[in-house]
């Protein structure tokens, strides 16, 4: 796992604190990470999978902790288990933590800033936030339109 070392531990520690998240095992983890990149990356070799997916984009623009709560907001509309790959401008392979958006939300506000992005369990969106204070939206996420509103 190429996940920055320091960032692994803290991480850990607040999943294992947490009801109902869950660190996934490398094998698995690079398991999905290849379905993902199936589903919504052109070249799964780069860094930044934000600039290689494989349909229109929305991104938006955020300033100091407003990336947070746009997301929060984002993700209101969100069912069911979301897994998130903690890249932290890192190549892959990614720690990722999968879990419901309460418990991700939270693993995120108490953390320090790091660069991840999030899938749903079907693959049907995928958002990333980004080190340039962006929110990047691909596929069909259920709330991208009201996200900016």
């Amino acid at each position: 796992m190429t996940t920055s070392p320091e960032l692994v531990p803290e991480i850990t520690a607040i999943v294992h604190n947490s009801p109902g998240l869950r660190v996934l095992e490398p094998e698995e983890s690079s398991s999905l990470a290849e379905r993902v990149a199936a589903a919504f990356i052109t070249d799964s070799s780069r860094r930044w999978w934000w600039g290689a997916l494989n349909s229109e984009a929305r991104t938006i623009d955020y300033e100091g902790g407003q990336g947070l709560e746009i997301l929060d907001k984002a993700m209101s509309a969100v069912q069911g288990t979301i897994w998130m790959f903690v890249t932290d401008n890192k190549f892959s392979p990614w720690m990722v933590v999968s879990g419901q958006w309460d418990g991700l939300h939270y693993l995120i506000y108490e953390s320090r800033f790091f660069e991840f992005f999030l899938v749903d369990e079907s693959l049907s969106w995928i958002v990333f936030d980004t080190h340039h204070n962006q929110l990047v939206f691909g596929g069909n996420h259920p709330s991208m339109e009201a996200s900016h509103e």
